[in-house]
């Protein structure tokens, strides 16, 4: 029986981590910054490398996450989603790391297109509230549209 409630609540911890991957992606392309916000920890960080030498960008604490969303484009003035894909979910307890590919694609000129791609790299909690959250989540953008912010060109 023992070996059961292990396996259960595996599934319900990687169940519960997709739920954050899949709010993250749908928050932000529709404007819900508090759920994107609630993805991370109070001192949650995130980061972005991109490609070609460009200097990364790195937010830390909940003011800055909540800043930076608040800022960006959404539906219906920006279409884009967000999608991730593959995740490869490495349980220890409580804490979790995750790999995802990530996608985003983009209304252009009137055309659907990829406008980058790459790899989230995370590190999650389960919290108090049984969430699960963004320790720290580090997307490396590995190729861009040259309009993209701090990418190529």
């Amino acid at each position: 029986m023992e070996t059961d409630a292990i396996l259960l609540q595996t599934m319900r911890d990687e169940r519960a981590i997709l739920r954050t991957l899949h709010t993250y992606c749908h928050a932000i392309d529709y404007g819900d910054e508090a759920a994107w916000a609630d993805c991370f920890t109070e001192d949650g960080v995130f980061h972005v490398e991109f490609p070609g030498g460009a200097p990364p960008m790195r937010l830390a604490g909940r003011a800055a996450l909540q800043d930076f969303v608040a800022h960006h484009p959404r539906a219906p003035e920006a279409l884009h989603k967000h999608l991730t894909l593959n995740p490869l979910i490495d349980l220890r307890g409580g804490e979790a790391k995750v790999r995802t590919y990530f996608q985003m694609l983009m209304e252009i000129s009137g055309l659907p297109e990829t406008y980058c791609f790459g790899r989230y790299l995370d590190q999650m909690r389960r919290c108090d509230d049984g969430a699960w959250r963004f320790v720290e989540r580090l997307a490396e953008v590995q190729s861009s549209r040259p309009d993209f912010p701090a990418g190529p060109g």
